[in-house]
């Protein structure tokens, strides 16, 4: 019986429906006469698989607080509810049937709207929000389709659904139709993942769609939604009255506030919005003028510009700076930054020298009119030689290099701004500062590349774009230390616990200095996530506190700047291996390769992504060689001998290994080298790995006495045996108390799976893997893709489990 059948006879006796009257991604709409009222209404029905995702007791929560809101411009819900049906649970709510339209259908016909209008719809939106927002009622889905006209007026409909439908029904900001509809009108915030945005997101939308109601289209519209989220995180809002003339130029000013990146930087409520458009004047509609700081942040800041002064003038008059003018024009300007060439190879400084410029490349994309490449494209140039060179493989306009170094207490940095077309030096200079009292290096740099390139600025803005790349030369060091020193133990080798403590305890002092530093944040909840899911005890800390206090963290950083690629990578993290939100680690990834093409942990994990989930062996390991040719870090190796191994490409994923133990011994190297170098009949350098890990010999010692004695058959009987102590070992941690989460989820499904096939005893893997199976299904896709775990084949119980979870198709391999 289809859906409107069912229904119906739910509903008979109170509605009769009529007709449907559209559908959409998440719900179909039906025409329905209200038996009781005598009036007609508009049914929602929620399709199946979003009713199955949200659940009946939450659309019931989420329902009952749209149910108390009463304002004339909010579209009332009369009714709601749930009925069990032979197709599953239909989740259904009514609202009054409108005469009229949306005013998505108004702008499909008249693709702008006279000004008044526009201003006064929007101001009536905005009156039902800061209803509903007094109330602690956030939308979430401000959209011309949720705007209904009825006599001219506006009436915001869906409240109270919007929430659940987005979490669960995974349309995500990837995906076509709806999904990349419904991004041109989020914030920055809610399209970087965040899922407790405040009011102020529903006010970036109302901003959005008010745009539209003037100029035709969204700002930062693209065809996907993708070039849309980049747009929107690098570009300034573009200028109304310049597309249209009739709009006043004071309103380009309250768009610009509505549409900030940043939640703070936007107006505080739908209120103060309201306002803003409700006076016609130019001095009203301004941006409020700031709240005096208090005396000491004012001294500070008359400190900070004194220093930006000084460190231009000495810069200038002392330091020799060469600038050259009129090398360029006209058209947008491109720039690449390389790390900093160590001029003595003090090893005390390695971090700055691609620290400062990393910090460079976010104060330069500030500057109008200035693109930047990213650090991580510009390392993946290993093979240009020189400055052009690389400037033309890049295609940049221009490139800044230069050298650091530190002589007792003085560290002098030396930059040099080399013009691509013509290889002419554009600029130079000297900075020297004691020891990392650097603040007004970043400045003046900023300051000497704007006017090198003669960069146009909007009248009074020249300063405050400069100033802007200003940031506490203590708390800056402190960045650039943690960063370093936790890129160093993130991989889980010994040694690494105390390792990312370091780091934990500098980005803490990073927030007592600026304790809304976004990348501090998301360092310390890393810190906690990456403890809890390696075991490591945290002084003071629960362990089941742990991956609260990381989830806390990583999404208070998000909401402060949902461009910060720490705080993305802990959300993919936590989505791919601890709540198995594959698909949303999958769009964690590619929002971040947005925000970074060549960041090497956006292709680390996507590589993972792509071997553990799709089987898709040939990208991942392409993927993992690009992670190694930015950082051949101990990471990037292991993964990419993963995806050799896997692959059998046995000679290469030794090459991966041995590089890998060269920097730094660890579990997940040596025993994969152990098996590659056995699956090559390599069995003395499989030996002399055991003896290199195991100093007591007595792991080693069984293997040299049959190497010595030429005795295959005791070498073979010596291999047999140390697969079977590790499997035994390793599920017996399994029933321990302590056991944690990288253990059970990663070494028990795939390692202990992968010892156990070898030995051939397919009935035990397939036992341990049903147990992991009924504590989290989902998982079993990992499983499924695994080459290594062919022997489950076998087993009578593992094909109808495969075919339950819907991964048939992963059999491939």
């Amino acid at each position: 019986m289809e859906a409107f059948e069912l229904l119906s006879q739910a509903l008979s006796g109170r509605y009769r429906l009529v007709r449907q009257l559209g559908q959409g991604g998440m719900a179909v709409v039906y025409l329905a006469d209200d038996l009781k009222h005598h009036r007609q209404v508009a049914v929602k029905l929620l399709r199946q698989e979003l009713a199955a995702s949200v659940g009946t007791e939450r659309f019931e929560r989420e329902i009952s607080l749209a149910a108390g809101l009463q304002h004339p411009h909010i579209l009332p819900l009369i009714d709601s509810g749930a009925i069990a049906t032979e197709l599953g649970t239909l989740l259904y709510y009514i609202m009054p049937f409108v005469e009229g339209e949306s005013l998505r259908s108004r702008l499909d016909k008249d693709a702008q709207l006279p000004v008044e209008v526009a201003l006064d719809l929007a101001r009536e939106i905005l009156a039902g929000l800061e209803h509903a927002h007094a109330l602690g009622i956030v939308h979430r889905d401000i959209k011309p389709a949720n705007i209904l006209l009825s006599g001219g007026h506006a009436l915001i409909a869906d409240f109270g659904v919007a929430l659940p439908l987005a979490q669960d029904s995974e349309a995500r900001i990837t995906e076509t139709g709806l999904a990349v509809g419904t991004a041109a009108y989020m914030s920055p915030e809610q399209a970087a993942g965040e899922r407790n945005a405040d009011q102020r997101s529903d006010l970036y939308s109302v901003g959005c769609v008010l745009y539209e109601m003037l100029i035709g289209e969204p700002p930062f519209y693209a065809r996907t939604a993708q070039a849309m989220l980049a747009k929107r995180l690098t570009e300034a809002t573009p200028s109304m009255h310049r597309l249209r003339e009739t709009v006043p130029v004071e309103l380009d000013q309250v768009l610009a506030r509505a549409l900030a990146k940043y939640p703070a930087d936007r107006f505080a409520s739908a209120a103060e919005f309201r306002a803003a458009l409700r006076t016609g004047g130019p001095s009203p509609m301004s941006a409020p003028a700031p709240v005096p700081p208090p005396a000491p942040l004012r001294r500070a800041r008359k400190l900070a510009w004194l220093a930006v002064a000084l460190v231009c003038a000495a810069v200038a008059v002392i330091s020799g700076v060469r600038l050259r003018r009129g090398a360029i024009h006209g058209g947008p300007q491109r720039l690449a930054l390389t790390d900093l060439t160590a001029g003595a190879g003090d090893p005390t400084i390695d971090y700055l020298r691609s620290g400062i410029p990393e910090y460079l490349v976010s104060a330069l994309r500030r500057l109008p009119g200035l693109d930047v490449v990213p650090m991580s494209l510009v390392r993946g140039e290993s093979a240009a030689s020189s400055p052009v060179e690389l400037g033309r493989a890049l295609n940049v306009t221009a490139v800044l290099t230069g050298t650091l170094s530190r002589f007792g207490g003085t560290l002098s940095i030396n930059p040099e701004l080399v013009e691509v077309a013509s290889g002419r030096l554009l600029w130079s200079g000297r900075f020297e500062y004691p020891d990392t009292d650097y603040v007004g290096l970043i400045p003046a740099v900023v300051g000497a590349i704007a006017d090198s390139l003669q960069l146009q600025f909007p009248e009074g803005n020249r300063g405050d774009a400069i100033a802007g790349s200003t940031i506490d030369p203590v708390a800056l060091d402190l960045l650039l230390r943690a960063r370093h020193i936790w890129n160093r133990g993130a991989a889980g080798a010994p040694g690494d616990s105390a390792t990312v403590d370091s780091a934990r305890i500098l980005y803490q002092r990073v927030l007592e200095r600026l304790p809304r530093n976004a990348e501090a944040i998301a360092g310390l909840g890393a810190y906690y996530r990456i403890s809890f899911i390696r075991g490591w005890a945290v002084p003071e800390v629960p362990a089941q506190e742990l991956q609260a206090r990381g989830d806390s963290l990583i999404g208070l950083a998000l909401a402060i700047d949902s461009t910060t690629l720490p705080a993305w990578l802990g959300l993919v993290i936590h989505r791919l291996y601890l709540s198995d939100d594959f698909e949303g680690a999958r769009d964690g990834v590619e929002r971040m390769i947005v925000l970074d093409p060549g960041a090497v942990e956006s292709r680390r994990l996507r590589g993972v992504i792509r071997q553990e989930l799709d089987g898709d062996l040939d990208g991942a390991i392409s993927d993992f060689q690009k992670a190694v040719e930015l950082d051949p870090s101990l990471l990037a190796l292991n993964s990419l001998a993963s995806g050799l191994m896997a692959a059998r490409r046995y000679p290469e994923a030794v090459a991966a290994l041995e590089r890998s133990m060269g920097i730094r011994p660890s579990a997940g190297a040596w025993t994969r080298l152990i098996t590659a170098y056995e699956r090559l009949g390599r069995h003395a350098d499989a030996t002399r790995v055991r003896r290199l890990v195991d100093a007591s010999g007595g792991g080693a010692a069984p293997f040299e006495a049959a190497l010595a004695a030429g005795d295959t058959a005791a070498y073979a009987r010596a291999r047999r045996a140390e697969i079977r102590r590790t499997a035994d070992s390793l599920i017996a941690r399994l029933s321990r108390a302590d056991v944690t989460p990288s253990e059970r989820y990663n070494v028990a499904e795939l390692r202990i799976g992968a010892l156990l096939c070898e030995l051939g005893d397919s009935r035990k893997a397939m036992d341990l893997v049903e147990d992991l199976y009924h504590i989290r299904p989902r998982r079993l896709r990992w499983i499924v893709t695994n080459p290594d775990l062919g022997c489950l084949r076998q087993d009578p119980r593992y094909l109808p489990m495969v075919k339950a979870a819907g991964l048939e198709r992963y059999l491939r391999n």
